[in-house]
């Protein structure tokens, strides 16, 4: 075999698996940025989202496909458009649907929708443990009995947002959603 011929096989066979590993590596800068950030401000910037976009981006026409193409399209898509109504009644932050949508550009839809409901999973833990550490698990499930009833009632929406609560009983989703992905890599992938 030349030397040309063996680096392209090479290159076949180990090229990928550079380039896949890079891009779970950078995906997961973009996910513990997001949850530094989130800690301190309580929002998720757009330059981390955007940052992450463009990389899948790059890479989408650096090596573009049809199937390719609709497996970033998805990816992209299906956070936002499955995850309006949570926002909508401010339960859930357009910087958690942004993040999300960037995990389903790097991983594909289907992934996405596994890596969701890890997040869910582990949210819900999160929440449980905090309302049970603060001592606030009855006082939190009369606001949301209470906003449910209210919304009922007027049709109005308000934010879900309870600015009663102590800095240390909120859940930040941005970290529910790392633990999942990470999770996901490890046992998954």
């Amino acid at each position: 075999m030349q030397s040309h011929e063996r680096y392209l096989d090479w290159t076949n066979r180990w090229g990928g698996v550079i380039l896949e590993s890079c891009k779970i590596v950078f995906l997961i800068i973009i996910l513990v940025s997001s949850i530094i950030v989130d800690l301190k401000t309580d929002r998720i910037s757009n330059r981390i989202i955007i940052s992450g976009l463009a990389v899948a981006l790059a890479d989408l026409f650096i090596h573009f496909s049809l199937s390719k193409f609709i497996y970033v399209g998805f990816g992209l898509c299906i956070p936002v458009i499955c995850l309006l109504p949570l926002f909508y009644f401010h339960m859930l932050g357009a910087g958690d649907i942004k993040l999300l949508a960037v995990t389903g550009v790097f991983l594909g839809w289907k992934s996405l929708v596994v890596c969701f409901m890890g997040a869910l999973f582990v949210g819900g833990i999160i929440s449980v443990y905090k309302m049970c550490r603060y001592h606030i698990f009855q006082k939190r499930f009369a606001y949301f009995s209470h906003y449910m009833k209210m919304y009922l009632k007027t049709g109005c929406v308000k934010p879900y947002y309870d600015s009663s609560l102590e800095a240390g009983a909120k859940v930040h989703f941005s970290v529910a959603v790392t633990i999942a992905v990470v999770l996901y890599l490890i046992v998954v992938k």
